[in-house]
């Protein structure tokens, strides 16, 4: 299969669905273009749209294909077979030129010139109606992810051991950095065409620093001068590089923490660089980084999910939709978002607008509360038997109120608690613990919690959620563990914390939390383990890591 044989890098550069996205328009409905079997869905790549966003570009079973806005129009470009089962005809990564008139693409051809090579691409363009195809590389080496320059004069690519440039009609073939081996991702040209910014192929893992499989971001010039501006993100996905439209600036995603990484930019000298946003987790994948055509924007696929954040990280909106992940591009004038959706492998066509409230980063009011639920806590059923549950009931629901959550939770007191997600009931009929790690929870951490008087378990951890601790979990007496990792969370620990003598696991890591550590904490006599590293906090209370 030709699948088994391709580069793990490779592998990921061909086999990306796609995002695009920006700013607002009055229609925010979807429209949906067409849909692949759902098998064949992986195989899709980056729909990017041509300069006047007449027609929409992709890859589908090794093939390339071009399609109208509207679904109309649909025409093969490629002449490859995509023959998975017999001789393997291949081609992959698209890219439009300036004037829209062509494309460059990566290509292979089982003609049997290689019988004992390894799957060698090379580059070939051809007219955007997929006639006078040219091949302008044809060695015993792997040539991928292939990109026009800004003016349309050169293409620069990822060769096996080098980043290199040639003429459009495939002169001039040059290393402008010779011997170093890039991320198998198309290179990112500056606006002006001058520079060429990408990812050095060499992680490094250096345990107990903030430094977590890292790799050195690069720009180099058309004469060959190569300087290393930044360390990126390597695992478990890398995002490429992104310039700005004012080639100010390029964005990247950063490790800042063992478990965490976040979105930066820097000058291309490695000059400023500056904290964009801080991500929940190196868990989630972080797709490919694109700006908005005017430059206020970030967008970004983050855990399968659409994303934007502002330039100045203020502030994340998120779209409703799983995408399929890597490339992130805009449609010209910035209005609307091509995607590859997940829950259908349908192409679709969205209106930028359609995005979820802004989720802030910053410290937020309790009147800034979202909202989760849609009962009444005077919904939740009466019963003699199970008083404690009715009382849960009610906590829970006005907690809800105080979240939201992506997908949302379906706390309904019309069924019973025992079913509600994230909920488990212990044998005093009362609710024992509380899961919701993971689950996109935004909001400030409701003081309603401390009304739940049976809770042993409370995990909230890897969500965005922001605001201070509320003293008011103090008086949960049964908490065996507590787990608020990895989220926003600003201001001091409160000292209410230390009165739990039942607690045993606290984790309050990778948070913004300040202020001098309580002296409380040091002297609970039941606690095994406690995290605080990765905030701004003063004193040294004992310390037990598990990490």
């Amino acid at each position: 299969m030709l699948l088994r044989k391709l580069s793990a890098g490779l592998l990921l550069a061909l086999l990306a669905g796609a995002l695009l996205g920006s700013s607002a328009v009055p229609d925010c409905s979807p429209i949906y273009v067409f849909q692949f079997d759902l098998e064949n869905a992986e195989r899709q790549f980056m729909p990017q749209w041509t300069p006047d966003g007449a027609l929409l570009v992709y890859v589908s079973g090794g093939k390339i294909y071009s399609v109208k806005p509207d679904g109309t129009g649909e025409r093969l470009i490629s002449t490859a077979s995509g023959d998975y089962d017999g001789e393997y005809d291949y081609d992959a990564s698209p890219n439009i030129s300036p004037d829209g008139s062509q494309i460059v693409y990566a290509t292979y051809r089982d003609s049997g010139r290689f019988l004992n090579s390894q799957w060698s691409f090379d580059i070939a363009t051809a007219r955007i109606d997929g006639s006078q195809r040219r091949l302008l590389t044809g060695d015993n080496v792997t040539d991928a992810n292939p990109v026009w320059s800004p003016d349309g004069r050169r293409i620069a690519w990822v060769s096996w051991d080098s980043v290199m440039v040639m003429e459009a009609d495939g002169s001039q073939p040059r290393a402008v950095a010779p011997g170093v081996a890039a991320m198998e991702f198309p290179p990112r040209w500056s606006p002006d065409g001058q520079h060429i910014a990408f990812i050095r192929d060499e992680r490094e893992r250096v345990e107990g620093t903030d430094k977590e499989y890292s790799s050195p971001l690069y720009v180099a010039s058309l004469d060959g001068q190569v300087q290393q501006v930044a360390e990126v993100s390597a695992t478990p996905s890398v995002a490429p590089p992104a310039w700005s439209p004012d080639e100010q600036r390029l964005a990247f995603v950063k490790p800042v923490g063992i478990g965490r990484k976040a979105l930066y930019t820097i000058a291309p000298d490695g000059a400023q660089p500056q904290e964009v946003m801080r991500l929940a987790s190196t868990r989630p994948q972080v797709g490919n980084l694109s700006w908005s055509p005017d430059g206020s924007e970030i967008m970004l696929n983050y855990g399968g999910r659409l994303a934007a954040v502002n330039r100045h990280g203020t502030a994340l909106q998120r779209f409703e939709l799983d995408v399929y992940d890597p490339a992130a591009s805009w449609s010209p004038d910035g209005t609307q978002i091509a995607v590859f959706r997940k829950d259908d492998a349908s192409l679709s066509i969205i209106a930028s607008a359609r995005r979820e409230p802004p989720v802030y980063f910053r410290p937020s009011k309790a009147t800034d509360r979202g909202y989760l639920g849609g009962y009444d806590p005077a919904d939740c059923p009466s019963d003699e038997f199970t008083p404690r549950l009715e009382r849960d009931c009610r906590a829970l629901l006005r907690i809800g109120a105080a979240l939201s959550a992506i997908p949302p939770l379906d706390w309904n007191p019309h069924k019973p608690i025992y079913g509600w997600e994230g909920i488990r009931i212990g044998g005093p009929h009362a609710v024992v613990e509380i899961n919701l790690q993971w689950r996109d929870l935004t909001g400030v951490i409701p003081p309603e919690l401390g009304q739940l008087a049976e809770l042993e378990v409370l995990d909230l951890g890897d969500n965005w959620l922001t605001g201070e601790i509320p003293p008011e979990l103090g008086r949960l007496k049964n908490l065996e563990y507590l787990n608020l990792s990895r989220n926003f969370l600003t201001g001091k620990i409160p000292g209410e914390l230390g009165r739990i003598d039942s607690l045993q696991e606290m984790f309050l890591h990778n948070n913004y939390l300040n202020g001098e550590a309580p002296p409380e904490l040091s002297d609970m006599a039941s606690l095994e383990i406690l995290t605080l590293r990765y905030n701004n906090l003063t004193g040294a209370p004992r310390q037990n890591s598990a990490e």
